[in-house]
């Protein structure tokens, strides 16, 4: 990702003074910081708290503000202040218990393939349009293409399962699936149905909505300058009770050391991606702290096999045991990160204890690339992105060196940097031969929200159909556990296949992504499992 003209100019001004030997800056006085990070004070104002909105720091930018037209989380986070869902999820996850009214006060099956909603009644939209049963109908009319014929949802294909919401009344609506659904309740809580306004979005073009947003949350929209300032104020009349913080803004910049000085210099109140060898030196800094949790986020390292030499299950095998994940979690994540054995998260519905993590062990490593058949040395190409995750480069640079130990008789390594764009593209087109970094937000903390989008069989005309590690009897597994109502057997379901995919890895098990915020010491706050940054859910401390 390049560097924003602000960016430049603040690294400008700050390459002079006096960095630590983590390359962060470390100032002795205020009024150092606040000279360097000028570009992050609001002009016209002064920096005494009462006075400064509060300024969230991502290190990515967003391109629209249609909460049914993202497939990523943190525009996901950014426009779940403004818009709502019918329910909720608990933090900490609960996948099972946790499910917790929001713009729906109760819910109920009907029959196995439909679900009654009892809506909350009195709600407004920003512009004054009416909450009712109507508005539930016309998203899922949205996401389907029934409003626009050429705007579909982007993440449609999880959501073909409801086939439509059909009005009782006007504070009670039925949503009917295609078939029995066990999830429902799970993506009812986010992404596409986030409930818009029926008019406003009918009659005004997807351009318009996807920069001049329209909700129902805690915040409303004020303003928007691409690859500029978001600017979102408190909805004094949200149903919930008006939010403490009465202005938000939410900019963007890719450097780490960039959104630390902004947030050591008071210039920012949240900062996402902290690096993990900062934590120490901002949490006694006086003016921040940090907040960090393993997240809902796995990450994964992908083996390519639709390319040798990760066509060969015992050399994927051979990349899960040389990998030494948790002495990179401890050397390069700073023990941060939580294991994954497979692909389940710990606390997603579906994850089996039992299942071990696969141990460093780099002489079964080498005994399995003998016994491959395959023609040693092997030449193993690693690529990955930089500042999307915490160490992601990092990361991936370990994985290449671990196996690099293996030997020169063994294998050889390369590491190749991508721009987040470019790396989803050659992901898309299967470009990649060897390891890929990648990783998912589970939002529906469900196993299915992770096997279906990555091990299923795909049309052979979707982007990434090619190079999907999908099997017959995968498929025929994950469609068992989607269609079933028995939270018992779903479980048994995806205990057998978590077996399997451990015997045959379509990936280097990795683990929980560590979600690592900067907080300014101005307020109460506490990072969210599942990625999301809710001001609703900050206050100013007394």
């Amino acid at each position: 990702m390049e560097t924003t003209d602000i960016e430049r100019a603040f690294l400008d001004k700050i390459h002079t003074i006096q960095f630590s030997r983590r390359g962060f800056v470390q100032v002795a006085t205020r009024a150092a910081v606040a000279a360097a990070v000028g570009p992050f004070i609001l002009p016209g104002r002064t920096l005494a708290q009462a006075q400064r909105p509060v300024v969230v720091i991502y290190g990515v930018p967003w391109d629209t503000l249609d909460p049914h037209n993202h497939i990523a989380t943190w525009i996901e986070s950014i426009t779940g202040n403004m818009f709502e869902q019918p329910v909720e999820m608990s933090s900490p996850i609960d996948p099972v218990n946790g499910w917790r009214p929001l713009l729906a006060t109760s819910w109920k099956r009907l029959n196995p393939t439909t679900m009654q909603f009892k809506l909350r009644e009195g709600v407004k939209f920003h512009n004054g349009e009416e909450f009712t049963a109507e508005a539930v109908k016309f998203t899922i009319d949205r996401i389907h293409g029934r409003v626009h014929k050429e705007f579909k949802g982007a993440v449609l294909s999880y959501y073909r399962i409801i086939d439509r919401a059909d009005p009782v009344d006007k504070y009670t609506v039925n949503v009917i699936t295609t078939q029995p659904d066990p999830i429902l309740l799970n993506r009812m809580s986010g992404f596409h149905t986030r409930i818009v306004p029926p008019k406003y979005y009918a009659t005004n073009s997807l351009a318009h909505v996807a920069t001049n947003p329209v909700g129902s949350g805690p915040y409303r929209f004020v303003s928007w300058v691409k690859d500029g300032d978001l600017v979102l104020e408190a909805n004094e009349q949200y149903w919930g009770g008006a939010p403490d913080i009465k202005k938000v803004i939410f900019r963007t910049a890719s450097e780490p050391s960039v959104r630390v000085s902004a947030l050591l210099a008071a210039d920012a109140d949240l900062v996402h991606a902290v690096p993990v060898e900062e934590i120490d030196f901002i949490n006694k800094s006086g003016k921040a702290y940090v907040s960090h949790t393993a997240s809902n986020r796995v990450a994964l390292w992908r083996l390519e096999r639709h390319k040798p030499p990760m066509n060969n299950q015992k050399v994927r095998q051979a990349m899960n045991y040389a990998a030494n994940m948790d002495g990179l979690l401890k050397t390069v994540y700073g023990g941060m990160g939580k294991r994954v054995s497979t692909m389940v998260g710990a606390w997603h519905f579906g994850h089996d204890d039992k299942i071990p993590f696969y141990p460093y062990d780099p002489n079964k490593a080498r005994a399995l690339l003998k016994e491959s058949g395959v023609s040693l040395p092997i030449q193993i190409n690693v690529h990955t992105i930089q500042g999307r995750y915490p160490k992601d480069k990092d990361m991936a640079e370990g994985i290449a060196a671990e196996v690099s130990k293996l030997g020169k008789d063994y294998v050889s390594t390369k590491v190749t940097v991508y721009e987040w764009g470019t790396h989803l593209k050659r992901q898309n087109a299967c470009e990649n031969d060897g390891i890929t970094h990648n990783s998912w937000g589970n939002w529906m903390f469900d196993a299915d929200m992770i096997l279906f989008p990555w091990l299923h069989t795909l049309p052979s005309t979707d982007p990434g159909a090619a190079c999907r590690p999908a099997k017959p009897e995968w498929d025929r597994l994950i469609d068992e556990a989607r269609t079933t109502l028995d939270q018992g057997k779903r479980k048994k379901v995806y205990s057998d296949l978590q077996r399997q995919l451990w015997d045959d890895p379509p990936f280097i098990f990795g683990h929980h992504v560590a979600d690592i915020m900067g907080v300014s010491s101005r307020l109460a706050w506490k990072v969210r499992q599942d990625e999301m940054v809710w001001l609703k859910e900050a206050r100013f401390k007394k």
